[in-house]
């Protein structure tokens, strides 16, 4: 399921690749996967943080409303177009 989950970073890698000028490419990955996986980062120390104040199991429904908030709001860009 956790790779079925992620699968849609190929679709916006693509889209990202198809968006940056091929000279700036290798510093534009960079640039997006140290912010993604800095993001990731604080998400994981927050959600932990809330867990020592909050119920965990609320801090996780908390967690996994946000992504899928997150993934609707992101469906009609991300759409491949016909």
């Amino acid at each position: 399921m956790s790779g079925f989950g992620v699968a849609y970073q190929l679709a916006v890698a693509r889209r990202f690749l198809e968006a940056v000028p091929e000279t700036q490419r290798g510093q534009a990955f960079g640039l997006l996967l140290t912010g993604t996986m800095t993001l990731q980062g604080l998400a994981a120390a927050v959600g932990g943080a809330l867990g020592e104040i909050a119920a965990p199991a609320l801090v996780v429904t908390l967690a996994g409303a946000a992504s899928a908030i997150a993934a609707l709001m992101s469906w009609r860009t991300l759409s491949p177009t016909p």
